[in-house]
């Protein structure tokens, strides 16, 4: 072999994917030509760890067998700005640009990164390609129209050993953001439809799939720079018995149909009249609801179309898996990352909605959609799909060793456990009452006896300004007269609980120096958490992220704590050059004084002087919270509103000592 390299393990266990000397080296530089037109007065800028397929093939490889000089460039090319690389681009003169696709949606979500993007001159590329994974025609359209006009999508994989569909160079038609691709002139290529499979998952009888149709791209010839086979039998290396793991390359490349070898990578495509094929992800990133096969790519590609119709779209980025379901089979989940700044509310959500409804049909609609703040995603920039799929339906998450940000698995793993959380109280759900910073979710857990989930919603932080006190305050006057609702949960949007006061409003009170603005915000404190101290009715803090300041106040005020095992408490205004909270110099040490005596005052004066904060597990042992769950995959949501079932399972309690009992039942 010439070299063995790894291929990314997005789809499963990464294998050690063998290339040969002469093979791999003349197909490479045979496709500078016919892709690039690449001579030795270009500059070719690959975006590429040298350690990935492309690194090799077109950072290193090509560009020094045909004598085109390379641009090579160590770190991010998005760090500390999306203008690096269009910089590196106009200070070098590359001619020549290829980059993943992920990388270009990473500019995408944000317009100042846009901004930072085409604050220098790209006018020098005659040429642009992707690579790696589907390409969407929304990001063709804002590749074409920010970076490079002639921006080609080209497909190949660690396995091919280089470009194998693209846009030949003067052959193509008039270029058009469709994300059609055509098979270069020595890959004999079409796309097939499995009619009848075995146990193992071969198809025993096909056809070639008609135009326009969807199935898996299969190449159906050999060509010199494929793969020779996958990493095994080490004892033989260097004799002429050593074949690697031949049986393993054969059965999970090329035994896939029968009537004789062919070669599949495993992803699906459909071929058009005019003999461009488009691509449509993994054939595993297919789903099945209520009988129609639906591809996960096609529904990231209609809501990212958000982003062309809207200059405001708060959408950043998107990635579908398929979640089982009791009556279609299987139904789509979609995970946003917003755009930097933005909030993804319901109307947002609702036109998202009616987007892929409108391209891709009503069985296409996620049913859910989770906002995370980033993707798992392979050091070769491709979204780790299956990480996504495993947890969201509880299941081992295999080899993450290719993991570039490995600590995106956990933030995701607390949002899924979350959805699941209120899944799990969909059926008891009846009422949804909005307002600007606030939802309150009605559930009946027994006849004519409610509990009401209280959200804080203001996002990043959920932070606590006048209006939103104003508003909780209300709520609870509302809540306090109803005689179904027994109970009430205070948590908040997301996976975040209540990060304090609103900073901005404080420094805005600040700049004009009005006394009288500035007793404001504590005074709308101390209504709304007396209203919770005086309600009447148990009120329990489900703390899902962050207690701080005014956070910490607000759970102060609760008959009972349930935390996440990752919540954080404390009161940080010293810290911040501000008095320490209003609430809770007094609710602090009056609580942990009841709990801890001496030790509990000792404990509350460290908190308000000391300006710091502490994990769940300290706040535990001090007395500032009662349960902290998480471990088994329960939401302290989802508890907290158990602990209300459980209360309201026993015979109904007095208007007047509704929290009494509760507090003297608990802590018993």
């Amino acid at each position: 072999p010439l070299f063995v390299i790894y291929t990314s393990g997005s789809t499963g266990k990464p294998k050690g994917v063998v290339h040969t000397h002469g093979g791999w080296l003349s197909g490479i530089s045979h496709t500078m030509r016919m892709v690039f037109d690449a001579g030795p007065n270009d500059r070719f800028y690959t975006i590429a760890d040298p350690g990935w397929i492309t690194g090799q093939s077109y950072l290193i490889g090509a560009p020094l067998a045909t004598g085109v000089p390379s641009i090579i460039a160590e770190g991010s090319p998005l760090f500390p700005h999306a203008g690096r690389f269009s910089s590196i681009i106009e200070r070098h003169g590359a001619t020549i640009f290829k980059a993943g696709s992920t990388f270009l949606k990473a500019v995408m979500t944000d317009p100042a990164s846009t901004e930072d993007m085409t604050a220098h001159d790209m006018s020098g590329l005659k040429v642009a390609t992707f690579c790696a994974e589907p390409v969407s025609p929304a990001v063709q359209h804002f590749a074409m129209e920010t970076v490079c006009r002639r921006y080609i999508n080209s497909y190949w994989a660690t396995e091919h050993g280089g470009i194998v569909f693209s846009c030949p160079w003067g052959t193509e038609p008039e270029l058009e953001a469709d994300a059609r691709t055509w098979p270069l002139p020595w890959i004999q290529a079409e796309v097939r439809v499995a009619i009848e499979t075995d146990a193992s998952g071969r198809a025993v009888e096909w056809r070639v799939a008609e135009l326009g149709e969807k199935g898996e791209l299969v190449v159906t010839a050999p060509y010199p720079y494929l793969a020779r086979t996958v990493w095994g039998d080490p004892e033989r290396l260097g004799t002429p018995e050593w074949r690697g793991d031949l049986e393993r390359f054969k059965s999970v490349y090329f035994d896939r149909w029968s009537g004789g070898l062919a070669y599949t990578q495993g992803d699906y495509a459909r071929l058009h009249p005019e003999g461009g094929f488009t691509l449509h992800g993994r054939s595993d990133d297919v789903i099945n609801v209520s009988g129609h096969r639906i591809g996960t790519e096609e529904i990231e590609g209609a809501l990212l179309r958000d982003k062309i119709l809207r200059s405001d779209s708060p959408v950043g980025n998107a990635v579908v898996v398929g979640a089982p379901h009791d009556e279609k089979g299987e139904t789509p989940v979609a995970f946003l990352i917003p755009a930097p700044g933005a909030r993804i509310q319901h109307d947002d959500v609702e036109r998202l909605k009616g987007l892929v409804r409108s391209e891709k049909g009503v069985t296409a609609v996620p049913s859910d959609f989770l906002v995370v703040s980033a993707f798992p995603e392979t050091r070769s920039g491709k979204y780790m799909r299956r990480t996504l799929r495993a947890l969201l339906l509880d299941e081992p998450l295999g080899d993450l060793s290719t993991l570039r940000n490995p600590e995106s698995v956990e933030e995701i793993r607390r949002t899924v456990e979350e959805w699941r959380d209120m899944a799990r109280l969909g059926e008891a759900r009846r009422i949804v009452e909005r307002y600007r910073y606030l939802r309150v979710e009605n559930h009946e857990l027994a006849p004519g006896r409610q509990v009401a989930v209280v959200f804080v919603d203001n996002p990043p932080v959920n932070s606590l300004n006048e209006r939103s006190l104003d508003e909780l305050n209300t709520v609870l006057q509302h809540l306090g007269q109803r005689d179904e609702t027994q109970a009430v949960v205070v948590t908040g949007a997301r996976s975040t609980f209540v990060a304090g006061a609103d900073v901005k409003e404080l420094l805005e009170i600040g700049e004009a120096g009005d006394r009288d603005s500035a007793r404001t915000p504590p005074n709308a404190a101390q209504a709304a958490f007396a209203a919770l101290e005086a309600l009447g009715k148990p009120v329990v803090a489900a703390v899902n992220g962050a207690a701080l300041g005014g956070g910490n106040e607000l759970v102060l005020a609760c008959t009972w704590v349930v935390a996440d095992r990752h919540a954080r408490f404390g009161q940080p205004e010293i810290n911040l050059n501000l008095l320490p909270g209003y609430g809770g110099t007094q609710r602090l040490p009056r609580k942990l004084v009841r709990r801890r005596g001496e030790d509990g005052l000792v404990d509350a004066l460290r908190l308000i002087v000391g300006g710091r904060s502490m994990e769940a597990g300290e706040a535990l042992r001090i007395g500032l919270v009662d349960q902290v769950v998480g471990e088994e995959g329960v939401g302290p949501v989802a508890a907290a509103v158990e602990l209300c079932r459980r209360y309201l399972s026993w015979p109904r309690p007095g208007p007047a000592d509704g929290a009494r009992r509760w507090t003297g039942s608990w802590t018993r």
